[in-house]
């Protein structure tokens, strides 16, 4: 429920964001489809720097260092993963490009879309996908 719109209803209300945001990635990265469409891109970088949080936070599973982080999360969960697991260099390698091509903040008129805007739909699936099987 909204504050200011209580009325609000949003359909499928019983299905969380988070799992909202995975079930839309997964159809669009199972369609590969080279859309030029931002929104299909923000949605799949957004799932993409999910995923890589709970894979590196699964693998830390440190919850003292997780409470101790106050900003940039996903660097402080980085920079723990590599001195953590510095052999893990394909993981290392994989989670080093989702840092260069998915932005940490994506807002609304924000010049932060620009990379997304040029970067291939295709490959943004196929990291989501690369991500995914971390998880395994």
């Amino acid at each position: 429920m909204f504050a200011d719109n209580a009325e609000l209803t949003l359909p499928n209300s019983a299905i969380c964001v988070i799992d909202r945001l995975f079930i839309n990635s997964d159809a669009l990265s199972n369609a590969s489809n080279e859309s030029p469409e931002l929104e299909s891109k923000v949605i799949v970088a957004m799932a993409i720097r999910l995923k890589t949080e709970e894979f590196m936070i699964s693998r830390i599973n440190d919850q003292a260092f997780l409470d101790a982080i106050k900003s940039n999360q996903t660097r402080e969960l980085f920079d723990k993963f590599v001195e953590v697991f510095p052999r893990e260099t394909r993981s290392i390698c994989l989670l080093d490009q989702v840092n260069l091509m998915t932005p940490e903040n994506i807002h609304l008129n924000s010049f932060m879309y620009e990379p997304i805007l040029d970067m291939s739909a295709l490959r943004l699936y196929d990291l989501y996908d690369e991500i995914k099987q971390l998880m395994i």
